[in-house]
């Protein structure tokens, strides 16, 4: 099982204080958790990785993730978004 986390509205720092909590149910429940274009905030939470939704057509390979053990993942709907995500690695 894996929860997608994503806030597009919110960015302040109670949701960051919900945002540990969550992760630390998905931790003990061994959930997967997956942050939304935001690795620097996956890594600090610790979550198992991050998403690129099929709309972020900008983030690239630039993801250094040497030595990091995290997941990306991504949605497409059409064979146009998959070669996107594949470009996108």
């Amino acid at each position: 099982m894996g929860i997608i986390y994503r806030n597009y509205e919110n960015k302040n720092k109670s949701d960051y204080k919900n945002l540990h909590q969550l992760a630390k149910i998905c931790r003990k429940k061994r959930y997967k958790l997956f942050v939304v274009n935001n690795l620097n905030l996956a890594l600090k939470i610790k979550a198992h990785g991050v998403y690129i939704p099929a709309f972020n057509k900008q983030i690239s390979n630039a993801l250094n993730l040497n030595n990091k053990n995290i997941l990306i993942i991504g949605s497409a709907h059409n064979q146009k978004e998959i070669q996107k995500k594949i470009s996108q690695k």
